[in-house]
């Protein structure tokens, strides 16, 4: 009868030595991989949140840098090549003209009258369509063309030297007038504007 072995019995493996050395590895290895993803993480929103604040920074610089230049009021000069132009006065009217010229306007409207002169700075004569005319905008920047039967009649209210049918000779300076109908109650200085057609537009604030 052949003898039986015995022998030592075996140790668990979570009690051996190269176990613990592997976990110690791996714990080791997750530990640095783990603190190396975290420090990425946390460093990201930071570079974002201070990229945006600089980009902020230089939109609100470069706006001010950039901010359109104050519009030319009543009394102002304006040049183009061309032209020296300015506003004399705005003002709403309930009629214009004279005792023999009168002009009123129609139910629920009412006149804005606006008078204003322009000189030819240029060195030849400007005929009689090249000079500037006018055009009224409410705040929508809808255009008005002016009335011409209460234009003309505002005329024989004032000292009129605008050229009907002539030239505009080189540093000759003229004032005319044009009378806008618009619904009553509607205009305001404060939001309404003045477009002057020239060789380039002007827009005029009025208050």
């Amino acid at each position: 009868m052949a003898e039986e072995t015995v022998g030592k019995p075996k140790k668990p493996f979570y009690k051996k030595w190269w176990f613990w050395l592997i976990v110690v590895i791996v714990v080791a290895a997750a530990a640095s991989g783990g603190g190396g993803g975290g420090t990425e993480t946390a460093k990201a929103p930071q570079s974002s949140e201070s990229t945006a604040t600089e980009t902020e920074g230089a939109a609100t610089e470069d706006g001010k840098a950039e901010e359109a230049p104050a519009l030319p009021k009543v009394g102002d000069k304006y040049t183009t090549e061309k032209f020296e132009i300015s506003i004399i006065s705005v003002e709403t009217k309930e009629k214009v003209g004279s005792e023999f010229f009168e002009e009123k306007p129609a139910e629920g409207g009412e006149y804005v009258a606006v008078r204003w002169k322009y000189k030819n700075i240029s060195k030849e004569p400007i005929g009689m369509f090249s000079t500037p005319s006018l055009k009224l905008l409410n705040p929508d920047d809808v255009k008005f063309d002016a009335d011409i039967g209460a234009s003309s009649a505002y005329a024989t209210e004032l000292d009129l030297t605008a050229k009907i049918v002539s030239d505009l000779n080189p540093g000759i300076t003229v004032e005319d007038a044009q009378v806008f109908e618009v619904e009553k109650g509607s205009f305001d200085k404060a939001t309404w504007q003045v477009l002057v057609d020239a060789d380039k537009d002007v827009t005029f604030a009025l208050k």
